[in-house]
């Protein structure tokens, strides 16, 4: 409607206005304005601030000064059956005017991380719906994917036929885990998880948590849910480069494939001592050509552990670029050892 199209250019340019306002500009009636806007305010067009003849009217997503408002939160039900990520996330942007309210960098990292998360609900939950929420906040935006299917870790579990579901939460990490090989690459929660300012996935009685802004990791054990929650927030301002991302993974030198992957030692435990434990961390990176093994937070590790890892892995896998970082330097010295042994052996043999 033509006088529907007059009023939003009204308000962009007033940024926030009465109706009495937009009244006089128009040169319509009170009553005739009110119409209007109630209209848009029920397409989510608009939204308003106040009540009766003080309530004034901005578009959603802007904010200013105190009398800011932000829009209400776009919560939707789906069936997953049939469901298409990517109309969801276009629904929700115009929903909440997303454009206009984050920065576009912003913009692409939420629109990457809301349609991987919600195809993870689609395709790997079993569940048959999925309940979704994206929310403007004062500085981030703030993301929800919601299922009550069979759970992430267990599917994780499953495939893999590991022992425990807290035995998935590295493979998941690792960022090449996945319940369905033949149609993912198990890369979208690693690469989402890094995007995005606060990522958190629980599942069971198991939250994994990544902060990007202080690169950190915590797990954690919750009171028992069914299915996945999936909590995502971004800077509203954010500048990083969603391409920034993927490159320091998939690097040039590597062709642009997913071949560098991080580690964090400590998720299963602070110290480490059997080749068992050893097997569980190395499990799996053999897909990969560079690997970092963060050991913050490790207080001991034992020889058979050291020796498992430095010698055994990498003998065996000699094209593997193996890192360290944060390492102790009492822990720092039994992988020496293992090392200085392992070149020790290769000399002998020659």
């Amino acid at each position: 409607m033509d006088t529907h199209r007059r009023i939003l250019d009204v308000v962009r340019k007033q940024e926030s206005i009465s109706g009495g306002g937009i009244a006089a500009i128009l040169g319509i009636s009170r009553q005739a304005a009110h119409r209007h806007l109630v209209a848009l305010l029920d397409l989510g067009r608009l939204v308003r601030s106040g009540r009766t003849r003080g309530a004034l009217y901005r578009l959603p997503g802007r904010t200013g000064g105190k009398d800011s408002v932000l829009p209400d939160p776009f919560r939707r039900t789906y069936e997953t059956r049939g469901l298409a990520e990517d109309r969801v996330f276009a629904e929700a942007a115009l929903r909440l005017n997303l454009r206009a309210a984050v920065s576009t960098d912003a913009y692409r990292i939420g629109a990457y991380a809301f349609t991987e998360m919600l195809n993870n609900a689609i395709e790997h939950s079993g569940a048959p719906g999925c309940r979704v929420e994206m929310e403007l906040r004062a500085r981030d935006l703030h993301i929800t994917v919601r299922d009550q299917g069979v759970g992430a870790f267990e599917s994780i579990r499953k495939r893999f036929r590991l022992t425990e579901e807290a035995d998935a939460v590295g493979e998941l990490l690792k960022g090449k885990a996945t319940s369905m090989p033949e149609r993912h690459s198990g890369e979208g929660i690693f690469f989402t998880s890094k995007a995005c300012d606060r990522f958190s996935l629980r599942s069971h009685g198991i939250e994994v948590a990544v902060d990007s802004v202080r690169h950190d990791t915590v797990v954690t054990l919750r009171p028992r849910i069914k299915g996945t929650r999936v909590e995502m927030s971004i800077s509203r301002s954010s500048r990083r480069k969603l391409a920034e991302v993927f490159a320091e993974f998939a690097p040039e030198e590597f062709d642009f494939r997913f071949e560098r992957s991080s580690v964090m030692v400590r998720l299963a435990a602070r110290d480490y001592v059997s080749r068992s434990e050893a097997r569980r961390l190395v499990a799996r990176l053999e897909q990969f050509r560079e690997v970092t093994l963060d050991f913050s937070g490790v207080t001991f590790i034992g020889q058979g552990f050291a020796d498992e890892v430095f010698r055994v892995f990498a003998a065996a896998h000699p094209a593997l670029i193996l890192k360290r970082v944060n390492v102790l330097p009492a822990i720092d010295a039994v992988i020496r050892h293992v090392i200085d042994n392992s070149r020790r052996d290769e000399l002998t043999k020659r």
